[in-house]
């Protein structure tokens, strides 16, 4: 959770602040202060999503850092996905009608023209970070862009209160982790949000960048990939990686491409986090079933359980034939 919240050298910039991220024992704590720059003092008139608001001046903003749950998460109608429905009822009842304080990062603008920004809500010790509340109950995930990673330790905190809770979405097991060595579901979810837990074999380095590999085929096992931009931004943990990384028990977060195999390409350190070895932790995997997915084609799916049937695998089977993101892992998240 945030630690603090103040004003720092100018009253325009606002600190959030969290105790010691980690992003691997043997690398050093690495804390990252998340300095944001305060812009105008606005009116929420609608709330567009999960997501998104409109402002009194027409202006929409996207939340930084999340992602809502949608209903073609779940191959739902539109409407009719209690996760995205809980969500949009959620950010309405704090949100609509109020007045915001908004924050910007680095950057402040996606590609659609949209503010991603930071929101506050409420005065004094009232005063509410809108992103943190979200991920704490449940109703979002962490999830940040290339060029738009700025506080996700901070995020990631708020989010694990949620996780370790079961709260909201993370009572779906469509959420939850998926193992690295189930490689089939991997690539049947290519093009969307996931995350993927599993021990990394081996580490590869190459002009490209790093590779953090999850089995001794690169080309159909799962890989993370850390490219040179994450790595540049953070040499002393990019150079202790092997060290840090090789036989850990690992989870990653982001979205899943085919390269070769199944793939995952970071934003930032914090989005790979080395897990702690004890037993419990089996719990947060889908459940294995007769139906296991390592001996079945890339082509070829399980058939969907009917209604009322229980889904054996811990989570719903998506739609073969969803729409895919234009650009996975992009500011439109």
């Amino acid at each position: 959770m945030c630690q603090s919240r103040q004003r720092g050298f100018r009253r325009n910039f606002i600190l959030i602040t969290a105790t010691s991220i980690w992003f691997g024992a043997s690398a050093g704590a690495v804390e990252q202060t998340c300095a944001l720059k305060l812009g105008a003092i606005k009116t929420v008139t609608r709330v567009n999503g999960a997501d998104s608001v409109t402002l009194e001046d027409g202006t929409e903003v996207k939340l930084a850092g999340t992602l809502a749950p949608n209903a073609r998460d779940g191959n739902a109608a539109p409407g009719t996905w209690p996760a995205e429905t809980s969500a949009i009822a959620t950010l309405s009842s704090m949100l609509l009608g109020k007045t915001v304080e908004i924050a910007f990062g680095p950057a402040r603008t996606d590609r659609y023209g949209r503010h991603v920004a930071h929101l506050f809500v409420g005065k004094g010790e009232n005063r509410i970070w809108v992103q943190g509340a979200l991920l704490s109950s449940g109703q979002a995930r962490a999830a940040v862009a290339p060029d738009m990673s700025e506080c996700l330790p901070e995020l990631l905190a708020h989010e694990r209160v949620a996780r370790q809770s079961r709260l909201g979405l993370w009572q779906t097991g469509l959420y939850r982790p998926k193992a690295a060595a189930r490689t089939a579901l991997l690539m049947y979810l290519r093009s969307s949000f996931q995350l993927v837990a599993g021990r990394v074999t081996s580490v590869s380095r190459t002009k490209s960048g790093v590779y953090l590999n999850f089995g001794a085929n690169w080309r159909d096992d799962f890989t993370i990939n850390i490219p040179n931009t994450v790595a540049s931004s953070h040499p002393e943990w990019a150079a202790s990686l092997d060290d840090v990384f090789k036989d850990k028990f690992v989870e990653v977060r982001g979205w899943i491409e085919r390269r070769n195999g199944p793939m995952i390409t970071i934003a930032h350190p914090a989005e790979i986090e080395i897990e702690p070895e004890n037993p419990s932790l089996r719990n947060r995997l889908p459940r294995q079933s007769a139906r296991s997915w390592s001996g079945i084609s890339q082509d070829v799916l399980p058939e969907r359980p009917g209604p009322g049937q229980p889904d054996t695998d811990d989570m719903a089977i998506p739609n073969e034939k969803r729409p895919e993101p234009k650009t996975p892992g992009a500011v439109d998240l």
